[in-house]
C-alpha cells in the first residue's frame, strides 16, 4: 500500500483532528499549536516509513506496523510504571509525615 504524502497543512489538520479526539482537558491555544508543530516531522517520517515497507510488499509493511505498534505499548507500559512508581513515592512521603 502506498500512502499520497500529504502536504503540510494537511498533516496539520489530520494531528490537529487526532488532538482532539484524546481526552486531555482544556489546553490552552498555545500549547495545542506547539503539539501540532511538534508533531508534524515524526508523523510525515511515519508515512514515509510505512511507504518504503509497503514498497517492499504488504508482509514487510505488516512487520513495520506491528513494530509501531509494539513501541508503542513498551513506551505506555513504561509511562505507566514511572507513574506509579512516582504515586508509590509520594505515599511513602505521605505516610511518613502523617
Amino acid at each position: 500500500m502506498t500512502l499520497p504524502m500529504p502536504s503540510a497543512a494537511h498533516v496539520q489538520e489530520v494531528i490537529s483532528d487526532c488532538l482532539k479526539t484524546l481526552p486531555l482537558g482544556a489546553i490552552p491555544e498555545v500549547r495545542r499549536d506547539e503539539i501540532v508543530s511538534n508533531c508534524i516531522g515524526p508523523v510525515v517520517l511515519l508515512l514515509s516509513a510505512v511507504q518504503l515497507a509497503g514498497s517492499a510488499g504488504p508482509d514487510a509493511e505488516a512487520v513495520l506496523m506491528q513494530c509501531v505498534r509494539r513501541l508503542y505499548a513498551q513506551a505506555e507500559h513504561a509511562r505507566r510504571t514511572d507513574h506509579f512508581a512516582n504515586l508509590m513515592q509520594k505515599l511513602a512521603v505521605y505516610r511518613d509525615t502523617h
